[in-house]
């Protein structure tokens, strides 16, 4: 299971630094709240008890003062990002910026040594952690969110777990943050049901924004906005399954089977239904296989 695991993280994690920059900021007087969640995708191992990051701090940039630190973070923060999936999230703090629009932030973690990271895996086998640390400038995040005057934005910062574990081939693996802000009120959810399922089979299903899947997508799906995995708790051949924070738009999705290691097995249907998710609204459809 190690093994798939470290074969699986070649495109799986990105996380040491979540910066950026860019942003407007008007003056000092001229301010507004900023309430920032967190929240992670699923990840394809059974061998993965927890996936811990510990925030040292968060920064902001604007593009007349550079990087800012948010005095208000109460840190340091340890995180299990695996208690932080199917749609659940965890505050990270209510902060106040000057008003204006704001495309990057910068989660400081402490994950720069490898022998005292506070990021890391803790296996469900007895193993040893595994240590995660963050190479400088491998920072990856997108979205924009704007900070009204005297106003409350409130935005959540979707850590793909499965996008941003890399293995180094020596043992080691470093953490390549892929992480998407999502202004909440912007921001919608399908929720679905997959009917006709194989006894015994495991199904996850990934949502493309519409016209964005091709057949030569990697098989990390690494052009997915978010996936969810499919619950059939009823033994009846037909789960659930919720994609939470998207953006208003059109999106198509795939399902995919996985093998009994959680392993993506190499077959799936695309589904171009054309589901258009609204702000704030559920979109619900129904998948036949």
């Amino acid at each position: 299971m190690k093994k798939y695991l470290i074969g699986l993280v070649s495109a799986l994690l990105v996380v040491g630094v979540i910066s950026g920059c860019g942003g407007g900021g008007s003056s000092e007087s001229e301010s507004g709240s900023l309430s920032l969640n967190l929240t992670d995708s699923v990840i394809d191992a059974t061998n993965v008890e927890s996936v811990y990051i510990t925030i040292m701090g968060i920064q902001y940039h604007t593009s007349g003062g550079g990087w800012q630190t948010m005095d208000e973070f109460e840190g340091p923060r340890k995180i299990d990002l695996l208690d932080l999936q199917e749609g659940n999230t965890t505050a990270l703090g209510q902060f106040t910026l000057p008003s204006g629009h704001y495309t990057q932030i910068r989660f400081e973690l402490n994950a720069s040594k490898k022998s005292t990271s506070g990021c890391y895996i803790e296996y469900n086998d007895g193993s040893s952690d595994q240590p995660l640390y963050v190479p400088s400038g491998e920072e990856k995040l997108t979205g924009s969110f704007d900070v009204p005057v005297n106003g409350d934005v409130n935005v959540t910062a979707d850590f793909d777990i499965a996008k941003s574990i890399v293995a180094e081939g020596n043992g080691d693996f470093k953490l390549k943050p892929t992480i998407r802000l999502i202004v909440n009120n912007q921001a919608g959810k399908i929720k679905g049901i997959l009917t006709d399922m194989v006894d015994g089979e495991v199904y996850r299903v990934y949502s493309y924004e519409d016209g964005s899947w091709a057949d030569t997508e990697p098989s990390d799906f690494e052009n997915s906005v978010n996936s969810a995995n499919v619950k059939d708790e009823d033994g009846d051949l037909e789960g659930e399954f919720v994609l939470s924070f998207l953006a208003a738009g059109t999106y198509d999705l795939v399902v995919v089977t996985l093998d009994t290691t959680g392993a993506y097995n190499g077959t799936y249907k695309v589904f171009d239904i054309d589901a258009i998710v609204q702000s704030e609204e559920k979109t619900e459809v129904t998948l036949g296989l």
